[in-house]
């Protein structure tokens, strides 16, 4: 963790509120949600491999409670899995993601905008579960406190 830079800099990635986008113009988002389950690491007792996993989300259903605001996201597992648990994905961002293609030239550029944190896995059935993340104004709110 970067906590120094952060504390020295206020450095940290874009959140939904600020108008820092790159893209006013037409483009396509998708829900993103990084994390690293336990279940696909091996361990042992001076190592640890773990395998950093992206998760194409639905679109969160959004909530306050208690001064906080929760982002609940429905993920799947990749298959073929036998996991059946989201269990250490805590930590993880839960990114929108911003895809525009340049009418002029045809390239694509894109945005990568930190929407929450997960913290809280549901149980998995099927492959898909439900992940808790903390929002973008939880997140702010935890920045004041660096």
């Amino acid at each position: 963790m970067r906590v120094g830079e952060i504390k020295a800099f206020r450095v940290f990635y874009s959140l939904p509120s600020e108008d820092k986008s790159l893209f006013k113009d037409e483009h396509v988002e998708a829900g993103l949600l990084l994390g690293t389950p336990e279940a696909l690491g091996t361990y042992k007792k001076n190592h640890a491999s773990v395998q950093m996993t992206p998760f194409w989300v639905a679109p969160p259903i959004c909530y306050v409670e208690n001064g906080f605001d929760y982002l609940d996201v429905n993920a799947r597992l990749p298959p073929p899995s036998d996991v059946n648990s989201f269990g250490g994905v805590s930590g993880g961002g839960l990114w929108r993601i911003k895809v525009y293609s340049d009418p002029t030239n045809g390239e694509i550029h894109s945005e990568a905008i930190l929407n929450g944190v997960a913290f809280w896995a549901y149980e998995v059935k099927g492959g898909a579960g439900r992940v808790r993340c903390h929002g973008s104004e939880s997140i702010r709110v935890a920045l004041t406190m660096v």
